[in-house]
């Protein structure tokens, strides 16, 4: 997962909503990093703590967009979501895995390359598989 270096600042920088809403939601966290958005609106935070490494996006009035934690160990992938994509890529590896929360439920995102070409597989708590071709390298 990429985090981000430039314009890193304190979360005393984000609006009030976003510290208060941010300690609710992840209250055992003490160092994080934050950058405001092209927008001018959202604020990017990143931090660690012991379930791995997170980004977070949230919405000027601390609205929580998405969660979204690096799958350290390939071998971590959930079952189900493991299971349907040997199904459907056999033979195919996983470079980078990540589960992402929002308000609309779970995500589990795989980035595999596939032949030539590199592939961003989202599976939703159903099962439902999206797939992105990115042009360019992702920035997860």
């Amino acid at each position: 997962m990429a985090f981000l270096v430039a314009c890193q600042s304190s979360s005393s920088n984000a609006p009030e909503a976003i510290k208060e809403s941010f300690q609710a939601d992840f209250p055992e966290v003490k160092e994080s990093t934050w950058e405001q958005q092209e927008d001018g609106n959202t604020w990017l935070g990143n931090f660690e703590t012991p379930k791995g490494k997170f980004e977070v996006l949230y919405a000027p009035n601390g609205g929580l967009i998405y969660a979204k934690r690096e799958i350290a160990n390939v071998r971590d992938i959930p079952s189900g979501v493991n299971n349907e994509f040997t199904r459907v890529f056999t033979g195919d590896e996983v470079d980078h895995a990540y589960e992402i929360n929002t308000p609309r439920g779970t995500l589990h995102e795989l980035h595999v390359h596939f032949e030539t070409e590199h592939l961003i597989l989202r599976y939703d708590s159903n099962l439902k598989l999206t797939i992105e071709y990115p042009e360019t390298e992702p920035n997860p």
